[in-house]
């Protein structure tokens, strides 16, 4: 009887071990295959990205295959006398500045406000394509780079289980990169998320988008009890958020989250 009984549980154990080995081989290759559709994506040559939801947002450049050769020596027509109507306006400009009698500024003041101009112009992009990004759940929306952990993490749009198979999922409900709000990824700790245990105040996030980039360093990091909600908060400010279980070498389900908060890294 002891035998039988022992031979039961031997098997049993087998065959966990044999179903937790598939499932493991499974999300790692589900993990894959979106690190490489979003590669593919960012690589694409820019008219190609335009055929794609994920780059839509930033609308199409080229005419419509379907245009009569007319309709483009049109079109080719007015874009001349609009830049020629550019330049003369330019030229009219720069003739009342020579002009003018008043003292130019300064260099260091010329170099100070084209700087700033140019990084609210900036800041003002990145914002409006933040803002017409719509990705869908379970699309893969961005790579995540860990330079301390020398991982390349996919990121997908939402937080179930389907999309957190694929990789980190972002909270849809939270903000994304260049948003100026709460950006939350949540990941397994047991897939994506295996080595957060050994990060370190100091450690860098790169989330790479198809609008741009954006680099985060970790300033501070909290262990909450898992059904603990007032970590989804407006923040007043851009913070990258990720979220993962705890204990991390728990068996089961955890009972608590280990949190990490990462700031804009501006240079």
């Amino acid at each position: 009887m002891i035998r039988k009984l022992t031979s039961l549980l031997i098997v049993a154990g087998l065959a966990m071990l044999g179903f937790s080995l598939y499932e493991y081989v499974s999300v790692q290759q589900e993990e894959a295959s979106t690190v490489g559709e979003i590669e593919e994506l960012l690589d694409r040559p820019e008219e190609e990205q335009s055929n794609s939801s994920w780059f839509s947002f930033f609308g199409s450049s080229d005419r419509s295959s379907s245009s009569t050769p007319a309709e483009e020596e049109q079109a080719d027509t007015e874009e001349r006398a609009i830049s020629e109507e550019e330049t003369e306006g330019q030229r009219d400009r720069e003739s009342e500045v020579n002009e003018s009698e008043a003292d130019p500024p300064g260099e260091s003041e010329i170099g100070r406000n084209t700087d700033s101009a140019q990084e609210m112009e900036s800041s003002s992009n990145s914002t409006e394509q933040a803002d017409a990004f719509n990705p869908q759940t379970g699309e893969g929306i961005a790579l995540l780079h860990i330079p301390s952990l020398d991982a390349e993490l996919p990121v997908v749009e939402g937080v179930d289980a389907n999309s957190l198979r694929k990789g980190v999922g972002h909270m849809a409900e939270t903000a994304l990169p260049g948003q100026g709000e709460q950006i939350l990824l949540s990941g397994h700790r047991d897939t994506t998320f295996t080595d957060f245990g050994e990060l370190e105040i100091g450690d860098r996030f790169i989330v790479e988008l198809p609008y741009g980039t954006y680099e985060y360093e970790m300033r501070d990091s909290e262990i909450v009890d898992r059904e603990d909600r007032s970590i989804i908060r407006p923040m007043g400010e851009e913070v990258l958020t990720l979220s993962t279980c705890y204990p991390f070498h728990y068996l089961g389900d955890s009972p608590e989250r280990f949190i990490i908060y990462a700031y804009p890294v501006n240079e």
